[in-house]
C-alpha cells in the first residue's frame, strides 16, 4: 500500500489549511481481496464495523475537487461518468473521509481543512 500525504503548502492557497492523505493499494487476493480488508488496513477495525453501503462515485462528486485532486496529487484520472463504489467514512464541511473501489485498486481519500 502506498500512502501520500500533502500539507497546506502543496495547495494553491496555503491559508486554506487543507491537507490530503491518500492510501492506494492494488486489489488482489492477498492482502486486499475486498473493500473491508482494505478499510481495516487503512483506517482500523472500527471503521469496518461502521462501513455502510456504497454509492456510485458520481452521486458524490461530479467534476469537482476530488477528481482534480486525485489527478493532480496521485495521477489518477477518474472516468466520466464514474460508477466506482464509494464508501463514506466521515463527511462534513471541514472533512471528507472515504474509500473508492476503483476497479483494480482501492483508494482511501481523506481531505480536511482547519480554516
Amino acid at each position: 500500500m502506498r500512502t501520500l500525504v500533502f500539507d497546506q503548502f502543496e495547495f494553491d492557497v496555503p491559508d486554506s489549511e487543507e491537507s490530503l492523505e491518500l492510501w492506494i493499494a492494488a486489489k488482489r487476493d492477498f492482502p486486499f481481496p475486498d473493500v473491508r480488508s482494505f478499510v481495516a488496513a487503512a483506517t482500523g477495525a472500527k471503521a469496518v464495523e461502521a462501513l455502510g453501503p456504497s454509492e456510485p462515485f458520481s452521486e458524490h462528486f461530479g467534476a469537482g475537487m476530488v477528481r482534480s485532486y486525485l489527478a493532480r496529487f496521485a495521477g489518477i484520472v477518474v472516468p466520466q461518468p464514474c460508477d466506482w463504489p464509494t464508501y463514506v467514512l466521515k463527511q462534513d464541511n471541514d472533512e471528507w473521509d472515504g474509500v473508492f473501489d476503483a476497479g483494480g485498486m482501492f483508494i482511501r481519500y481523506h481531505w480536511c481543512t482547519t480554516a
